[in-house]
């Protein structure tokens, strides 16, 4: 069994080492998103940019390795956190059944989530390091963002053997 099974998740640290190419182009494709985040206010988030595809792709075969699971991609994101901004606990939805939060750089700030024994666990993820986890064990940010800046990208992915297998290639993100 390996760890993302048995806790729900797992860090992996130095996914990729090419993040100043993702960065530059999530800063560069800033103003194509919404200044107004509901899920984490103060935060900008912009969706449906075909460039990502290619790191999704990539990304992809890390996440079937690390989980021993055959997946699909769903879709991806991408959020600058600002100075202030909040990410209570939550859980995804089902197109986010296995997800993988990659710091793109930027100041730390802690990402918390509850294993599967219900324990709290927070790490700080460092410039090209991911958490890759199971979308329905919350996951939050504790208290305010104090830096001035982090960009964090988000792939999703759905078994292609389970219950949201009908979800892949979702559009709706």
């Amino acid at each position: 069994m390996t760890e993302f099974n048995d806790k729900g998740f797992t860090v992996v640290r130095g996914l990729i080492k090419d993040t100043a190419k993702w960065r530059k182009l999530a800063l560069e494709n800033k103003d194509k998103g919404t200044h107004d985040d509901k899920q984490s206010p103060g935060s900008i988030s912009v969706y449906k940019l075909k460039y990502l595809d290619e790191l999704h792709s990539e990304i992809k075969d890390k996440v079937e390795d690390i989980t021993c699971i055959s997946v699909h991609k769903t879709y991806h994101y991408y959020r600058i956190y600002k100075k202030g901004a909040v990410l209570l606990p939550h859980i995804d939805r089902d197109a986010c059944e296995i997800s993988v939060s990659l710091n793109l750089g930027g100041d730390d700030w802690a990402i918390g989530i509850v294993d599967n024994n219900f324990d709290k666990q927070e790490t700080i993820l460092k410039e090209g390091d991911a958490l890759i986890y199971h979308g329905k064990n919350v996951h939050y940010r504790p208290g305010k963002f104090e830096g001035e800046e982090l960009v964090q990208i988000f792939l999703h992915h759905v078994d292609q053997n389970g219950q949201y297998a009908h979800l892949k290639d979702d559009k709706n993100g």
